[in-house]
């Protein structure tokens, strides 16, 4: 009987940050205002838009300052800020703050949350949001550029009616296309050309733990094809791009690297690799955040299917409504991750014009032993272990 050979597949994945968000080190000095203004500048028009749609019309709109206090319903357009009561107190330290009230900033008792819109004019108080929050579970955080309305007080306070988010925006043309296609043809069943999105993170390695790499030597030897079967052996040969996020609490920063280096050369031949960096490897915390320099993974730099795009956020749902992650968002992703989570959690997320975009809470690998499998045509979603016992 003869041998029968399986083919590595190609997907070509259009990472939607790599190209607009890759600066030359003097763009990265500007500070958050100019982010702030920039954004509000360019989701001004998407935010009244959605608010005519959602309010049956336009509504009277006015800058912030302009606002009349004569009883009559306006609309405004700007940015959010919060002055949460939880929020932490620097003077106190982070530590206490955060240990007084769990780690939650929103939520206090009604009334002592305070909020207020600016726009090009100036800041305008915001009240009765807060009851909007707890009735309606409104997640409003600073930063956010949103469309209110109500009526003014005497005290030039804007008693808030209702507030519009900008929404997410269309999908990009080749997921929406793609979608749309296999929405028609009810063909949400896997198929023998399928393509998949291996999402991986938290590996933590370099901890000196020879038991605890057990898992990464047979996620390095699967993704190769050599463990598993013949149903195996056909998975392992659709997954094309490789997403690792993040490698967290190494012990020793040149010991964490080289073992890094060395298991991602291991089955970067084989597979293309993005390499996204975690809370604590050794990457910038400016924004947006840079590629990884290639002598700090010397092996597998060398090979070509090796890349680092841009660190993902953590609130997918939420960027996607509110159009930036902080920055501006100008189509939805086909896939919307995150990683280093405590376990694996996913839910499809549809756009206003009914578009799907999965988002995925990637699991830690070093505690969960599990991978994630994105099928590129489907957009479904499942987890491979590699826990000891499963294998």
């Amino acid at each position: 009987m003869p041998r029968k050979v399986l083919t590595r597949a190609t997907a070509t994945v259009d990472d939607a940050g790599a190209g607009p968000f890759r600066v030359e080190p003097e763009g990265l000095t500007g500070q958050f205002a100019n982010l702030y203004f920039t954004r509000l500048g360019m989701l001004s028009p998407v935010a009244r838009e959605a608010a005519a749609s959602a309010w049956g019309g336009p509504p009277t709109w006015v800058k912030a300052l302009d606002a009349p206090a004569n009883g009559e319903t306006v609309a405004v357009v700007g940015t959010l800020f919060a002055e949460l009561s939880n929020k932490p107190d620097i003077d106190k330290g982070l530590e206490v703050a955060e240990a007084a009230h769990g780690g939650a900033y929103v939520g206090g008792e009604e009334g002592t949350d305070s909020y207020c819109l600016e726009d090009e004019s100036g800041r305008l108080q915001l009240g009765g949001v807060d009851k909007l929050v707890s009735s309606r579970g409104l997640r409003l955080v600073t930063g956010a550029v949103i469309a209110v309305r109500g009526v003014v007080d005497q005290d030039g306070v804007l008693t808030v009616g209702d507030v519009v988010f900008p929404g997410a925006p269309p999908a990009a043309p080749s997921a929406a296309s793609a979608a749309a296609e296999d929405d028609a043809a009810g063909t949400h069943a896997p198929a023998p050309h399928d393509k998949h999105l291996a999402l991986v993170s938290g590996l933590r390695v370099g901890q000196g733990d020879e038991a605890e790499e057990l898992p990464l030597t047979l996620l390095s030897e699967w993704l190769t094809g050599h463990v598993g079967g013949g149903a195996d052996l056909a998975l392992q040969a659709s997954v094309d791009p490789l997403k690792k996020v993040g490698a967290p609490q190494q012990r020793s920063l040149a010991a964490g690297m080289a073992a890094l280096d060395a298991a991602l050369s291991g089955f970067g031949g084989a597979v293309p690799v993005d390499l996204m960096p975690g809370a604590t490897d050794p990457a910038g915390h400016l924004l947006p955040q840079q590629p990884m320099h290639p002598c700090m993974l010397p092996q597998c730099s060398r090979l070509s299917t090796a890349a680092a795009p841009e660190r993902a956020l953590d609130a997918l749902e939420m960027c996607l409504e509110l159009r930036h992650d902080p920055f501006l968002l100008d189509a939805s992703p086909a896939v919307f991750f995150a990683g280093n989570q405590p376990a694996f959690a996913t839910r499809l997320f549809r756009t206003p014009a009914g578009e799907p975009v999965r988002l995925v809470a990637v699991p830690d690998f070093r505690e969960t032993r599990s991978i994630v499998l994105v099928n590129l045509r489907t957009l479904d979603a499942h987890t491979v272990s590699f826990a000891p016992e499963a294998a």
